[in-house]
């Protein structure tokens, strides 16, 4: 089934086309909507744009269909407008960053890799991303990020996985780079660029094929790995850069329910920073100070929290309630100041909302 192949890269949030949002007085809170949805939040220079559809469980089943996918431009946190529809994605893979020059989401539509641009967060173009040889089967495009003028998108192609990644200059259009370097069979699923430029994720998908789960990218050109970063973990669940290094969450060999943080300055050198019971597994964004927002684990135990990792060796922990209910960050912003949130009564999500936290 497909949402037991996605769990872990899944943010359950908010949102829904053609709903109202408006400003709530609790807590800074912004009702955007009933539905359980998949989400993504990202600060650049028009604001926080956020982009996202209306999803229920059975949605991510094998065979449920495409989800489609709407975007939202808030200037304060508070008030937000509806831009342009996205259209339907295939799968539930999508990814959002911002740019200097605006916003990009990557994703599969009409089963083709693409990605959207947008200057402002709410007029997107599609740009389709080409396939790495004239039989290839369709591309799942995962990971997203930006630098030095630059959209990198990786992603996978076929079974076993071909890996793919591309460089996207939004005037001149897409250019594939080598991926020789990385085994057959090798899905890349997550990006992030920081002090070392990009860093990918690979995770292997046949028996014969266990890649190092870190490669170095630089300019997204020539790739290297990183051997056994992780003390011999090899499934890496998140991945965040800034401009003070890196962060990684790392499932436990055979464990489920068990991750580690690490960090790096560069990509390389990796030390373990904490153990958490309930971390969902997720590195959900990014702003200013705050390196990484963490969603714990739902119907855990304890009660899950939002949980902010700083490079200073802070655990930020908020206990805030909206509504009366617990939440759980599953996107973040702009200098601690914006969360999107989503609680949970007996493990079933309800009440969504976007945090300002402090509000």
């Amino acid at each position: 089934m497909r949402r037991a192949a996605t769990a872990l890269i899944l943010v359950i949030a908010v949102a829904g086309c053609g709903v109202d949002l408006y400003e709530s007085p609790d807590f800074g809170a912004v009702d955007v909507g009933d539905d359980v949805a998949l989400w993504r939040l990202a600060r650049g220079p028009e604001g926080f744009v956020g982009i996202g559809g209306p999803v229920q469980p059975e949605d991510l089943e094998e065979g449920a269909g495409p989800l489609t996918f709407g975007s939202y431009r808030s200037t304060d946190g508070r008030t937000w407008q509806a831009g342009e529809t996205l259209g339907a994605i295939d799968v539930p893979l999508l990814g959002l960053t911002a740019w200097p020059g605006g916003y990009a989401a990557s994703g599969q539509w009409d089963g083709v890799a693409a990605v959207m641009v947008s200057e402002d967060g709410l007029a997107w173009r599609r740009i389709d991303l080409p396939a790495p040889g004239p039989d290839a089967p369709s591309i799942e495009s995962a990971g997203i990020a930006a630098g030095d003028g630059v959209i990198l998108v990786t992603g996978f192609s076929g079974e076993p996985a071909t890996p793919v990644i591309w460089t996207v200059d939004p005037a001149a259009g897409p250019t594939p780079a080598d991926t020789s370097a990385f085994p057959t069979g090798s899905r890349l699923t997550q990006a992030a660029f920081g002090p070392a430029g990009f860093v990918a994720v690979a995770v292997g998908t046949t028996d014969s094929s266990t890649p190092p789960p870190i490669w170095v990218g630089g300019d997204g050109t020539d790739w290297v790995p990183v051997l056994d970063p992780f003390d011999g973990a090899t499934v890496v669940t998140g991945l965040i850069g800034s401009s003070g290094g890196y962060v990684a969450v790392v499932a436990e060999d055979g464990s489920d329910d068990r991750f580690t943080v690490w960090t790096s300055p560069n990509g390389i050198d990796w030390s373990r920073r904490a153990d958490q019971d309930t971390i969902f597994g997720y590195l959900t964004g990014k702003g200013g100070g705050l390196l990484a927002d963490l969603s714990g684990e739902p119907g855990g135990e304890p009660d899950p929290r939002p949980i902010a990792f700083t490079f200073d060796g802070r655990w930020l922990e908020i206990t805030e309630a909206v509504g009366g209910e617990r939440f759980v960050a599953v996107a973040v912003a702009a200098d601690e100041t914006i969360r999107l949130v989503s609680g949970f009564v007996s493990g079933k999500p309800a009440v969504p909302a976007i945090l300002i936290a402090g509000g």
